[in-house]
């Protein structure tokens, strides 16, 4: 399909372009992506506070998950964790990649998504939030303390580690801020898979494609190493993003994204809300913005009407019937 990109339309010479992802997709309002991150934050301090009410049964959970792994012969986080306790280099290291790297880089991603490729920014933002959300309703229904709390052998080699000079992780000032209790899923192995999969869907870059895996395998690693998860919370964050996509994508070939819309502006409007309604309609699954091409095929410049020229089958006005109609 041939059209003018309307970024460009007026400059320059109007030459015919094939019409790309990025020509005529609409990014949403920057204020509308920080409402969903403050309303994340919100929905997760919600989360952590309940957490210390689940103390016993999150003990109970990590000795039952435990003694699975064993079972099976999964159990490989021991293993990785007696090695890092043994290299203080790597342990230092490991506790930065995973204070750090779990949100620089899933927020990264999304920048770079809302900036570069909006015709894919929807669909990545709906289904990270599903999955997020997903997680969150886990922390609060099955919480589950990390390995390196529990009394299996672990080395808390984080706890160790003052970050920037500061606190440990087991200081009541960080304590404060983190879910200490949240091990099952794991939102680090969940957003490094989110992260790596959008990065080879939009890239262009064969070099980034295939580096961009690595970064879930070494999420998974550390987080493992560091005794924050067990190997089954990473099955568990596969099992999450895995339902966010279905949701996404059945919301899609059902139909369902119109209809909760429709049904959205309603409510909305009968209850006096109806300027929020944009913002959470955009939360919808499956309302994605999609490319809709302005023409086939452009013949000339618009004239003054706005028409980008005679319409196939109109008579033009060198025709008989145009010259007839003068």
């Amino acid at each position: 399909m041939v059209s003018l990109c309307p970024e460009r339309a007026g400059r320059g010479p109007r030459r015919p372009q094939v019409t790309t992802a990025r020509c005529g997709v609409k990014r949403p309002l920057w204020w509308r992506e920080v409402a969903f991150i403050a309303v994340g934050y919100l929905l997760y301090t919600v989360t952590r506070n309940a957490a210390p009410l689940h103390l016993a049964a999150a003990q109970h959970h990590a000795t039952v998950l435990y003694g699975f792994e064993r079972r099976q012969h999964i159990d490989l986080e021991l293993t990785l964790n007696q090695w890092l306790s043994r290299h203080q280099t790597m342990g230092i290291l490991s506790s930065y990649y995973y204070a750090t790297l779990h949100f620089v880089v899933t927020l990264g991603v999304l920048i770079w998504a809302y900036r570069w490729h909006p015709e894919g920014y929807r669909r990545a933002r709906t289904i990270v939030i599903l999955s997020t959300l997903a997680a969150l309703y886990l922390f609060w229904a099955f919480p589950l303390a990390p390995p390196r709390l529990t009394d299996f052998g672990f080395a808390d080699t984080i706890t160790n580690v003052r970050l920037w000079g500061g606190a440990s992780w087991d200081s009541p000032s960080v304590a404060s801020v983190s879910n200490e209790y949240a091990a099952m899923p794991s939102l680090h192995v969940a957003w490094s898979l989110w992260s790596a999969a959008v990065v080879v869907w939009l890239t262009r870059n064969r070099v980034v494609r295939l580096l961009a895996p690595a970064y879930p395998l070494v999420t998974l690693l550390v987080v493992l190493a560091t005794g924050n998860h067990f190997v089954l919370d990473a099955v568990g964050a596969v099992g999450v993003l895995a339902v966010a996509v279905l949701i996404h994508a059945s919301t899609q070939q059902l139909g369902l994204a119109s209809r909760l819309t429709v049904l959205l502006h309603a409510t909305t409007t009968r209850l006096g809300l109806g300027r929020w309604h944009p913002m959470l309609a955009a939360l919808l699954p499956g309302t994605d913005q999609r490319l809709q091409p302005r023409s086939e095929v452009t013949v000339g410049p618009p004239d003054r009407s706005g028409s980008a020229g005679p319409r196939r089958g109109s008579p033009g006005p060198g025709s008989r019937a145009g010259r007839s109609a003068r």
